[in-house]
């Protein structure tokens, strides 16, 4: 990633919004602080940096700049002395470090408990994502995450690496961290699709971090549940290579249980091609809809609340066959459509567009609040959109797949 040439330098109208904003800033006392012009800064440099952060990140940074700068006056000097030029100074170099050091580049790590170590190994997936051993030690930071149940020690393990550029201050929500959670979701959807990988009925809980290349640091952050329990869960069934017969033959043979380490390396490099498939086709045009949908079966899965995984579910179906004006009155030529896409004749198209009808009314009801939770039928209703989803996504990657194999021409 060539972040140099994309570079922003804080100079001309923006130094001056910065000059006015810091200007602006009235403390009282260290525990009263008014920002002053804090919106025509922060949409500046939202402004700026639009592909990577808005104004909500953009406020962010400059409070926490302000708290900062603070904090290193009231150190040095004490609370009873008011912060002086030195310390609006101080602040004015911290926003400016930070505006000036986007996009910067990361790498979002996540363990994979229940897979096991290939010490020394690197698998490629695609470019800016792989799999390798860590010997880091990621400590857990909130209850939810198991406090207690690893030692300090470190031990080795293996983690999907996705490297992502732009700004990220740790919690998942922050812009880079949430697309590197999307690509996350997506690959755990297609291992969830592949024969070389299952799901454990016990999963552990799987931990994270940020590499924040600009820091030089790698620090743990808070993993989200859908995450920290899809990898928690997901283990590789047996390890198999081509058994080649000892004549020489060519024609016949057979699987056999990978025994040596390079045949369990090529065996675990062999079992990651679908993952590879899925990325090589991000180019064709409905790539997109599909690793939305994906997203919003994730998160359907493995939401805590059912109502929600039964509207995400619903979401995810709208993203691969919907469009603005079907979606805009929720009629049922969405579920017309959704039976001419995905049935294999007209009684298949007919079955399958009643479904997402009886779907759709389920979702309404929740919708215009004529009922607060699943119960009795819509509880059904919640596995039949779940599975009419994955249905589609299914079929649709099939079909991408197929155009990607038959060249460029067959893309849109």
């Amino acid at each position: 990633m060539d972040t140099e040439k994309r570079r922003r330098y804080v100079k001309g109208k923006l130094e001056q919004t910065l000059d006015n904003f810091i200007d602006s800033i009235n403390i009282t006392s260290p525990d009263h602080i008014e920002l002053g012009d804090l919106d025509s800064l922060s949409s500046a440099i939202a402004s700026l940096h639009h592909e990577y952060l808005d104004k909500h990140v953009a406020d962010q940074i400059i409070a926490e700049s302000v708290f900062e700068g603070l904090q290193a006056h009231y150190r040095t000097f004490g609370p009873d002395v008011p912060p002086s030029e030195f310390a609006r100074s101080n602040i004015k170099s911290i926003i400016t470090k930070i505006v000036e050091s986007i996009p910067r580049k990361y790498t979002y790590k996540i363990q994979m408990p229940s897979i096991p170590v290939f010490s020394g190994k690197t698998f490629r997936i695609a470019d800016g994502i792989w799999i390798e051993q860590d010997t880091r030690t990621f400590a857990p930071r909130s209850p939810r995450e198991g406090i207690g149940l690893w030692s300090g020690a470190a031990t080795a393990s293996t983690v999907l690496c996705i490297d992502v550029e732009g700004y990220a201050d740790g919690a998942p929500e922050s812009p880079a961290l949430s697309k590197a959670i999307s690509i996350a979701k997506q690959i755990a959807f297609v291992t969830s699709t592949s024969s070389s990988f299952y799901q454990r009925h016990k999963p552990l809980r799987a931990r994270s971090a940020l590499h924040d290349y600009h820091g030089r640091t790698v620090h743990p952050v808070e993993t989200p549940s859908a995450i920290a329990l899809a990898y928690g869960a997901l283990g590789i069934d047996s390890l198999e290579v081509i058994d080649f017969p000892s004549d020489g033959g060519l024609l016949e043979f057979k699987l056999k249980k990978a025994s040596t380490e390079a045949e369990y390396h090529d065996a675990f490099d062999g079992s990651l091609q679908q993952i590879r498939n899925y990325f090589n086709a991000k180019h064709h045009n409905d790539f997109e809809s599909v690793a939305a949908a994906i997203e919003w079966l994730h998160d359907s899965k493995f939401a805590d609340n059912q109502t929600f995984s039964f509207i995400a579910a619903c979401i995810g179906l709208e993203a691969l066959v919907g469009s603005g004006k079907y979606i805009e009155g929720m009629t049922s030529r969405l579920a017309d459509r959704f039976g001419f896409l995905m049935g294999t004749d007209r009684e298949d198209r007919e079955k399958l567009a009643q479904e997402y009808r009886e779907v759709l009314r389920a979702r309404g009801d929740l919708v215009h609040a004529r009922t607060a939770r699943l119960n009795g039928e819509h509880v059904q209703r919640l596995q039949q959109a779940q599975t009419l989803l994955r249905g589609a996504i299914e079929k649709e990657l099939d079909r991408i797949y197929q155009a990607v194999s038959r060249g460029p021409s067959y893309l849109v």
